[in-house]
């Protein structure tokens, strides 16, 4: 009866975790060297499953290390000791500098809480998430569609502090910025086409999702995440199951749909779109961001400026708009190729699983990881994509339902050579 209930509890909380994801509004929490604090409600349910981890005893943390090794350790020890060192110099508030660390951190807590909270021996845990991650996609589409018939552009929940965060179009549920919204459809449509190549969804709900994700990167208005979401139906054309007969099928339907989305966006995307746009977009950026940037950099290339000094007073700039040079330039060029270390692991390992096949939940929760992590470095060339909440809260989510697989799988193939030792003569 016990353990009944408690797995009971480790599936609502995992359903609450994955739903608060899709659903969560910004809290604002107040204000620190003028910059805004804002928590979400899965940061909240994370610290209830971290704690839960803790009096269960379970050796997730370690086990997790078929993910990452040693990387994560080198990371946190390393990240600590940076925001320690720029407390000291007076470069950023030390309570500021934990504050964004925990935040750079979190994917990686959110990954172990998961799979902390995974079941062994069944797929009921996979077909939990994946629910969740259904609803929560279909919550927003509709929330989108009903921004586009209105001709509004808000949050469900907490618009007073969505109205403050820059944004081009319709907005989530409880994300307002436009690339967080952007971002959001990319990474759906990355989890559809990977349920659709190891066959947990057929043709027709693979077609609704894209559709979906299609309409919300669209109607965001961020660029790099329509580009996202273009290369994942590319893929879903080409790539995602050695079936022919569909294939022709499929591009069919994707094609169409994607020139009548466009034809009917022309005029709203028209301005963003334009040559004259993108060229004054990436002249912002290389003359506005980046050079400034790379200068602030050079003078400080060891230890960087540490996190949380963006956006500032010493430094005003808000996003560096590029990932990499945002991790080196709250990290150093030291730690900063370890934590570039520790996500190419990530892809790498997440990728050598999906190719090894060893059953079909494992391998579409790594062919998420890969392909997601993928799409994230292609947007990160012009955005700070893994500083992102969205994104990092959804990788989060992936790496835990993989590390739940490959935690669920050595368990069970330890007690079945138990088994066969027991019964050897």
């Amino acid at each position: 009866m016990i353990a009944n209930r408690q797995v009971s509890l480790q599936s609502a909380l995992l359903a609450l975790l994955a739903m608060s994801i899709f659903v969560s509004p910004r809290i604002r929490i107040g204000f620190l060297s003028g910059r805004a604090i804002d928590l979400r409600l899965q940061e909240l349910i994370l610290i209830a499953a971290l704690f839960l981890l803790v009096i269960s005893g379970r050796k997730t943390v370690a086990l997790m290390g078929m993910l990452w090794s040693h990387w994560l350790a080198a990371y946190l020890f390393s990240g600590a000791i940076i925001v320690i060192i720029h407390a000291l110099l007076g470069d950023v508030e030390l309570i500021r500098g934990v504050a964004f660390f925990i935040r750079g951190v979190e994917p990686f807590l959110l990954a172990i809480a998961v799979a902390s909270l995974w079941r062994a021996r069944t797929n009921a845990s996979s077909t939990l998430v994946l629910r969740t991650i259904h609803l929560g996609l279909g919550l927003n589409v509709m929330w989108v569609l009903y921004q586009l018939a209105t001709g509004t552009h808000r949050t469900l929940f907490a618009d007073s502090v969505s109205q403050t965060i820059e944004s081009y179009g319709p907005r989530l549920i409880g994300e307002p910025s436009s690339f967080g919204t952007g971002i959001f459809f990319a990474l759906m449509a990355v989890i559809s086409y990977a349920e659709f190549k190891w066959r947990f969804l057929r043709l027709r709900g693979t077609i609704f999702m894209f559709t979906g994700c299609a309409i919300g990167s669209i109607a965001s208005q961020s660029r790099v995440s329509i580009g996202a979401v273009a290369l994942v139906g590319l893929a879903f054309v080409l790539r995602s199951r050695p079936d022919r007969k569909t294939r022709w099928l499929r591009a069919i339907l994707i094609a169409g749909f994607i020139a009548v989305a466009l034809q009917s966006f022309r005029v709203a995307l028209s301005a963003r779109f334009s040559q004259t746009g993108i060229q004054a977009s990436a002249g912002v950026r290389a003359t506005n961001i980046w050079k400034p940037l790379l200068g602030t950099l050079t003078d400080s290339p060891i230890i960087g400026i540490g996190p949380g000094a963006l956006g500032t007073l010493r430094i005003p700039a808000t996003e560096a708009h590029n990932v990499i040079l945002r991790i080196f330039l709250d990290y150093g060029l030291v730690v900063g190729c370890v934590l570039i270390a520790l996500l190419a692991t990530i892809v790498s390992r997440s990728y050598r699983i999906a190719r090894q096949r060893r059953s079909p939940c494992t391998s579409m929760w790594a062919t998420s990881s890969w392909f997601g992590m993928a799409i994230i470095f292609a947007t990160g060339l012009l955005q700070d994509s893994f500083s992102a909440v969205m994104t990092t809260s959804i990788l989060g989510l992936i790496w835990g339902c993989l590390g739940g697989e490959l935690i669920a799988n050595r368990r069970v193939e330890h007690e079945c050579t138990r088994s066969t030792n027991n019964a050897s003569p």
